[in-house]
């Protein structure tokens, strides 16, 4: 049943369900894990995330050193809040030789919110952190590092971290509102 569902959702997105969405018609060569990865996308932004998932798993088993196609994996598990299996697939593109600093920010980011969700506050820094670490110029994690020092009323740390998001995305209202909210707090005596 979930090859004929896979198999359907091909057909569909092959046959223009998505005209809207793709902008070249993708050429079908079942070898070519590319064929499986752009098809994945095609499916993540029809919002069919298992069938999407299990177009980059083929993309992937195709070929192992397709980070983009496992990375993708996480994506589509993250969609389907499967939350276990997303934080394995993202531990394996951390490990994967060919990942980009990118990819590995992503990943950091994509488990500390998890953790962030789930109030698990020293796991959330850890990871914000290490995606920093890799990549300063990532501005989500910036500011999701800032919200970890807010909440710990570490103002000096959450406005340094909040200062970083605004350099990188200065069009995010957010960041400088969060930016303005610590230095508030600090100003009337925060730490």
């Amino acid at each position: 049943m979930k090859n004929l569902l896979f198999i359907g959702s091909a057909v569909l997105l092959l046959f223009g369900a998505c005209a809207g969405y793709a902008q070249d018609p993708i050429e079908w060569d079942s070898s070519d894990p590319k064929t499986y990865y752009d098809l994945g996308k095609g499916l993540m932004r029809m919002r069919e995330y298992a069938s999407a998932l299990e177009a980059f798993r083929s993309a992937y088993e195709k070929d192992s050193g397709y980070v983009d196609a496992l990375f993708a994996q996480g994506e589509a598990l993250e969609r389907l809040e499967r939350y276990d299996e997303m934080t394995e697939v993202y531990q394996r593109v951390l490990r994967h030789k060919r990942a980009t600093p990118r990819q590995h920010a992503e990943a950091h980011c994509a488990m500390g919110t998890r953790a962030f969700k789930e109030e698990r506050w020293e796991p959330a820094q850890q990871h914000f952190a290490s995606a920093v670490e890799v990549d300063d110029s990532h501005a989500r994690s910036w500011y999701l590092l800032g919200r970890c020092h807010e909440r710990a009323y570490r103002w000096e740390k959450a406005a340094d971290a909040y200062g970083k998001a605004v350099d990188h995305a200065p069009e995010n209202r957010g960041y400088e509102k969060a930016l303005d909210r610590a230095l508030d707090a600090l100003m009337w005596g925060g730490e």
